[in-house]
């Protein structure tokens, strides 16, 4: 049987036809025939999301992102209607949550799939709760905010003190600083005179100094060599305050008190003329022969000393009787 040319063109641009769109449907799902089960989306930002981007579970893929449309429904909100083709036979849950994330440094994006381990299993065509994942830029912003708004806080801050600082140092000010610092060097110059007289003196008088820290240290040396002298007096002081502490200090004031009592009786006897001793210091007459008798005997001593001789034979008789 011959087959015409006719023929061989239709069965070629068929042929073509289905690779095309065989092809199409590979560059666009990634696979030639769509299989799984089917979920939806809905995000207001993919965050540059793409058609056969992986789904992830746990990091494990197990599907890819099948479509992604606008969805005009609600004119109220923008919302995109991402379109998940989950090839794994896998439950999805009621809690599950659809997450655009990064996949690697680069920037990819994927969705992962997040899940308690309890809850109950969605039909395929169910929608799927849907967040976004903060980029690395959203991240250190929201990091770094606190940290900004200190800063300016900070700068504001700065910026009154310099004010501030500004206000005070004006002229009459820089001129009160002025005349302390003129005082201040006046008075350092008389610390430095005071020092340089300290000097002096401490020059001059450096003979006596090193004179007196020679005899300090000859005294030292003297305690040093005498230690056991000095202990031993130390001990005998310390034997006298035990002797002294022994002694019956109130025998000893009664005693006295009673020799007291007694002169006090004598001098009451006397002043009243009992006794010889009263009598010779009442009795002005007998005071006055007493006297007498006193400057006769004195003169009589003084003669003899004069004039032994006179009273010689005297004497001899009285000695030979």
């Amino acid at each position: 049987m011959k087959i015409s040319n006719e023929f061989k063109v239709g069965v070629l641009t068929v042929v073509a036809i289905l690779i095309l769109i065989f092809g199409y449907q590979y560059l666009r799902t990634g696979q030639f025939f769509q299989k799984g089960r089917t979920f939806y989306v809905y995000y207001t930002n993919v965050n540059g999301l793409g058609v056969n981007d992986k789904v992830l579970y746990h990091g494990f893929e197990i599907g890819t992102v099948h479509d992604i449309s606008l969805n005009s429904t609600d004119s109220q909100q923008i919302a995109i209607k991402v379109t998940l083709n989950i090839l794994e036979d896998m439950p999805i849950f009621d809690n599950a949550e659809a997450r655009i994330v990064n996949s690697d440094l680069l920037g990819e994006k994927a969705i992962s799939i997040i899940q308690k381990q309890q809850g109950t299993p969605l039909p395929a065509g169910s929608v799927i709760r849907g967040t976004v994942e903060q980029t690395l830029s959203q991240q250190i912003e929201e990091e770094l905010l606190p940290v900004k708004n200190k800063i300016e806080v900070l700068v504001s801050n700065i910026d009154s003190v310099i004010s501030r600082i500004q206000g005070i140092f004006n002229v009459d000010f820089q001129g009160k600083i002025n005349e302390n610092l003129v005082s201040i060097e006046g008075a350092l110059v008389n610390i430095r005179n005071i020092t340089q007289n300290v000097e002096d003196i401490i020059a001059m008088e450096k003979y006596h100094i090193d004179t007196i820290v020679n005899d300090v240290q000859a005294i030292t040396t003297t305690i040093k060599d005498n230690k056991e002298e000095l202990d031993r007096s130390i001990k005998n002081f310390a034997d006298i305050s035990d002797s002294l502490s022994q002694i019956e200090f109130s025998k000893i004031f009664g005693g006295l008190a009673n020799v007291t009592a007694r002169l006090d009786t004598i001098i009451s006897k006397v002043e009243a003329g009992e006794g010889t001793l009263g009598e010779l210091i009442q009795d002005d007459e007998l005071y006055d022969n007493l006297k007498k008798v006193t400057v006769s005997l004195n003169q009589l001593v003084k003669d003899i000393q004069e004039n032994p001789g006179r009273y010689s034979p005297a004497l001899l008789r009285i000695g030979t009787k």
